[in-house]
């Protein structure tokens, strides 16, 4: 934590080299490079330096692709705000906030031209992230802003950082000066480290400085911790406190056998009741699947009126959760809609819903609806209880898989909805909850398939595969921002001859990246289990092999996200005496007018350097080695007061904590 005195005065008219443009209608603050490196959350804020209402209508933005629309004033010393998405800025008054703009703020810099109807420039800023513009806008969460209102814009001295993380979009950069200390965090509780663990002895090597070459160690996330806690839970090994396993459902997605005619028949694993049916038909045609596409693979299955489609399933654990997953559609045609209900063992899972066409661009709609099993067994009934007439019901993509009551919802997170498919090549077109990405292949495999040499699926009878150069994305949605989250898949290299590289990211956050061993016949899944901060209430998980070989296939199953409850985050081993960390900030502002604030979460001795200086220690004496022990015995940690410690050797730019 920093403190740094504020010096700016009050500025009226200022004496300075000005460009005279048409309009005072300006650049004022710019988020361009948000710290979750998520584009939509990119703005523009404008603010009219005139005392008198601007007429700004058709003006315009080309570089991000932005023009506003007619009839749009902005009065007299106001601000508004250009959002690449609107929706982030429900707080601020519709006429504030203007967007979406169809292109990307450059995170390295660029020129951004504000243009009147009659393509005169009336303000340009030609920003960059390298000085002598501020570096802290450049990820760090704080935006590039105006020192002064009605400063010009052209010059990279009238540009700082925003003292606030989001910035201050649609109001007054800095509204009020007074000798107050800003407060910035410049390493976060849950930073990332770089730490050797094996107990070296490096006194005397530099590890201490900037310069130090530390890619050789290893990667973690604080808080640190080794051992267990007498009042701290420590995070479960694999977090899954699961006993039940995902439920096989024969023909989950409907692409076993097909139909003559319009598609009218039975069902290939479901005992069906009325007119069923298969679309597209043999002929491939799709008379009932008019509208959107199917959510997994080719095929959809369908009830004509009145009916239903039922499946005997079995291996249910009693009291254990389950969630149960279908999509479904309706013919857009003849009058009427159909109404869907989904009953299990007795139980009504999915009360009557009555069922709209999406249309031709919306997807299917999803229901997962969680239940507790009652028996091991039980019948999976999904009927079509719409009112007398002509309309249809369509279905695609159903699975039963065990979930934890703190489980975050997921899509398919088994992959079980695509049903048995012999290998990675016969699998066709899209995979229910997730998009591709790539120049690859992918899609699901089974105990059978030549990609596992029949190898035990950790969950069910699928798990998901990508062979050669490519990813798969999914939005997690219902995230509570600022809370722990624990992330656990099983993963596996396919039996092949190039080594897969997996890389696993929630949001920009990398939480794996692993060159995974090549498997032998019968090696079975490893476990890999990472945690994460929200940032956001609805963030992508990417998982991806990265080698560009179309013989590096890499396997994923069983994929968790549920909250976690404990503190700690990184598990070291026990063994060696000293561990050495290090942290690499980049800071912007003046160090001789900042003041360092320490806080830490220790239970053990440590010794804290900043570039190479000493600068404080705790529970340690004397000359340090790698065999020093704390000077107090260990306890539980917990949060320090303040320090206040010497700043003499923070630098502007880059530094090592």
């Amino acid at each position: 934590m920093l403190r740094r005195h504020r010096t700016r005065p009050r500025f009226a008219e200022l004496l300075e080299d000005r460009r005279v443009l048409d309009s005072t209608v300006v650049f004022n603050e710019i988020m361009y490079h948000p710290a979750d490196g998520d584009s939509t959350t990119e703005w523009i804020e404008l603010h009219n330096q005139m005392a008198l209402d601007m007429d700004i209508s058709e003006w315009s933005i080309d570089e991000i692709g932005f023009r506003f629309p007619k009839r749009t004033t902005m009065p007299a010393g106001s601000y508004l705000v250009i959002a690449k998405d609107p929706t982030e800025f429900q707080e601020l008054s519709n006429q504030a906030v203007y967007g979406p703009f169809t292109g990307r703020l450059d995170n390295g810099g660029e020129t951004l031209t504000l243009r009147n109807f009659g393509q005169r420039v009336m303000d340009e800023i030609s920003y960059d992230d390298r000085d002598p513009w501020p570096a802290a806008a450049d990820g760090a969460g704080v935006t590039l802003a105006k020192r002064a209102p009605q400063m010009s814009t052209d010059r990279p001295a009238n540009w700082t950082s925003s003292i606030t993380i989001g910035g201050t979009p649609g109001a007054e950069n800095f509204p009020t000066i007074d000798s107050t200390p800003i407060t910035r965090g410049i390493v976060a509780p849950d930073a990332q480290w770089n730490y050797e663990g094996e107990g070296n002895e490096l006194s005397g090597t530099g590890w201490e400085t900037v310069n130090f070459d530390d890619s050789s160690w290893t990667i973690g996330d604080a808080p640190f911790f080794a051992g267990e806690f007498p009042t701290l839970p420590t995070p479960s090994a694999d977090g899954d406190s699961r006993v039940g396993a995902a439920i096989l459902i024969q023909n989950p997605s409907f692409e076993m056998g097909t139909n003559d005619g319009v598609g009218y028949g039975d069902i290939e694993g479901w005992t069906t009741l009325g007119s069923t049916g298969i679309n597209p038909t043999s002929s491939g045609t799709s008379p009932f699947l008019d509208n959107s596409q199917a959510p997994d693979q080719k095929q959809v299955g369908f009830i004509q009126g009145r009916g239903s489609i039922s499946q005997f399933l079995t291996g249910f654990v009693p009291g254990e959760q389950y969630w149960v997953e279908l999509h479904y559609n309706a013919r857009d045609c003849c009058g009427s809609n159909p109404s869907i209900t989904v009953n299990l063992a007795g139980s009504l899972l999915v009360p009557p819903t009555p069922v709209e066409p999406v249309g031709a661009e919306g997807d299917f709609y999803r229901v997962i609806a969680p239940f507790t099993a009652t028996a091991e067994n039980g019948q999976l009934l999904i009927r079509n209880v719409g009112s007398f007439g002509d309309h249809t019901l369509l279905l695609d993509a159903v699975s039963i898989v065990a979930a934890h009551p703190s489980q975050v919802t997921l899509g398919n997170p088994s992959f079980e909805a695509s049903g048995e498919v012999s290998s990675i090549d016969g699998f066709t077109g899209s995979m229910v909850g997730w998009q591709y990405e790539g120049q690859g292949s992918y899609g699901v495999v089974s105990q059978s398939s030549p990609e596992l040499g029949n190898v035990e699926i950790p969950d069910g009878g699928n798990a998901a595969a990508l062979k050669g150069k490519g990813s798969l994305r999914q939005t997690i949605n219902g995230l509570v921002p600022g809370r722990r989250y624990q992330l656990q898949h099983r993963f596996r290299a396919a039996d092949g001859a190039v080594q897969p590289q997996l890389r696993l990211r929630v949001g920009e956050r990398v939480l794996q990246d692993t060159l995974v061993d090549l498997a032998n016949t019968g090696d079975d899944f490893q476990l890999f289990s990472g945690r994460f901060t929200a940032s956001r209430e609805a963030m992508d998980v990417i998982i991806e092999q990265h080698v560009d070989d179309p013989q590096a296939v890499v396997i994923a199953d069983d994929l968790i996200i549920r909250e976690e409850v404990s503190v700690l985050e990184t598990e070291l081993p026990l063994g060696p005496t000293t561990h050495y960390f290090r942290h690499v900030f980049e800071y912007a502002g003046n160090p001789s007018q900042t003041q360092l604030i320490l806080k830490h979460f220790l239970d053990d001795g440590a010794a804290v350097y900043l570039n190479g200086e000493p600068l404080y220690r705790y529970h340690v004496d004397g000359e340090l080695n790698a065999n020093s022990f704390a000077s107090v015995r260990v306890g539980d940690p917990a949060w320090s007061s303040e320090v206040e410690v010497s700043s003499a050797a923070l630098l502007r730019g880059t530094n090592v904590i």
